[in-house]
């Protein structure tokens, strides 16, 4: 038998190996991504099946937890209380600390381990940036400032960045800042919304964020404009199509694959 006519190896369905190369630990299955057992003659060689990196998941990972955390607004007076919930139970929302100041018209962003309160009105427009220890409880710490003092923005993340767009300086802007979440700072110049426009909403996929909505009150135009960038990169924002009427003040959320605005 000739080198390129080797008998096929046998290896058991569910087999460990740690992969020199890659540094990973593996686990061989029969069949490939996306194929069926059935195609497959010589179950248990490699020709049947592959070896496949073994990863670990959990809420931890994705979120830094189980808990969501709001904070200020007004009720009906202006407040600087956080409170936060255990997605995993029912029941009403506990204190969690106290921002800076009482602010309304902020906006919120998180890693998987600190979450972000930006700008807002406390009573005149800031610029100011907290930040919490979301697996925690405690009062909001100084994190740094925006570029320029700001109400009614959209404010989305990934693991590592938080960028907030759009907003009311005393005049709209089309502006996105953006910060290292890990790190203490002054927000960063990232690039431009394709509008000018407050009261938006954004959110994000682990790879980008998209800003829905909004208002111009110059014009007196509600936009059903959806913009996008790509968090990891810096750059002006590029059409990604439109909500399905024309709206501001909107709600949204989001998961890896979708997002959903209201």
């Amino acid at each position: 038998m000739s080198q390129q006519e080797l008998p096929p190896i046998s290896i058991t369905p569910g087999a460990i190996r740690f992969n020199i190369d890659s540094m990973k630990l593996e686990y061989f299955r029969i069949g490939s991504e996306g194929g069926s057992t059935s195609s497959y003659a010589g179950i248990g060689t490699l020709a049947a099946g592959e070896w496949v990196q073994i990863t670990t998941d959990s809420p931890d990972i994705q979120t830094g937890g189980t808990r969501g955390v709001r904070g200020g607004g007004q009720a009906p007076g202006v407040t600087d209380t956080i409170d936060y919930v255990t997605f995993e139970s029912k029941g009403n929302a506990s204190d969690f600390g106290e921002l800076l100041d009482a602010t309304s018209s902020l906006e919120a962003t998180s890693s998987p381990t600190r979450g972000l309160f930006m700008g807002g009105e406390n009573p005149s427009v800031t610029n100011i940036i907290t930040y919490i220890t979301i697996s925690t409880t405690g009062d909001a710490k100084d994190f740094g400032d925006l570029t320029s003092a700001r109400r009614g923005a959209g404010s989305c993340s990934s693991s590592t960045r938080a960028l907030t767009g759009g907003g009311n300086t005393g005049s709209i802007t089309n502006i996105i800042d953006y910060v290292t979440m890990a790190s203490l700072g002054d927000a960063i110049d990232f690039g431009d919304l394709t509008q000018s426009r407050w009261l938006t909403t954004a959110t994000s996929s682990p790879t980008r964020g998209l800003w829905g909505g909004g208002l111009n009150p110059g014009p007196g135009s509600e936009y059903d404009i959806i913009d996008y960038v790509t968090i990891a990169s810096l750059g002006d924002a590029i059409d990604f199509g439109n909500l399905q009427s024309s709206k501001r003040s909107l709600s949204s959320c989001s998961d890896a694959h979708g997002g959903l605005g209201d």
